[in-house]
């Protein structure tokens, strides 16, 4: 009888999962062809609009704004880390062997104006 209960919740729970991947599945392969439409054509009337409240310019551009400075503080706290930990040879933190690590390139100035990266630093696309 045990055994009997036992085998019930088994394929109970192997129906629940296999509706939660199915669910999981589908949102997530939805989601990325919207993605891909609104790159593709970020003016156009596309399935991301619906998924996603539709923003006016100024939302838009409060949002692209504070995504700029977050990014720039991110950068200047690795560099940070780097310059003031990582590329120092005192215990507890040295450099193994080999070069120094090299600092990111932040790609925006304080007053988040586009920047070219200086020579020696590393770009986002080689950062791995």
């Amino acid at each position: 009888c045990s055994l009997v209960i036992l085998g019930w919740i088994l394929v109970t729970g192997t129906f629940v999962l296999c509706g939660v991947f199915l669910l999981l599945h589908n949102v997530i392969g939805d989601t990325c062809v919207a993605m891909d439409e609104w790159v593709q054509n970020p003016t156009a009337h596309t399935a991301l609009d619906d998924i996603l409240p539709c923003l006016d310019n100024t939302t838009a551009q409060d949002i692209l704004s504070r995504s700029k400075d977050v990014t720039h503080e991110i950068v200047g706290l690795i560099n940070t880390v780097i310059i003031n930990y990582t590329n120092v040879n005192t215990p507890p933190y040295f450099n193994q062997s080999g070069p120094l690590v090299p600092v990111l390139c932040n790609p925006f100035n304080v007053d988040l104006s586009d920047r070219t990266c200086s020579v020696g630093e590393v770009e986002f696309q080689n950062a791995t």
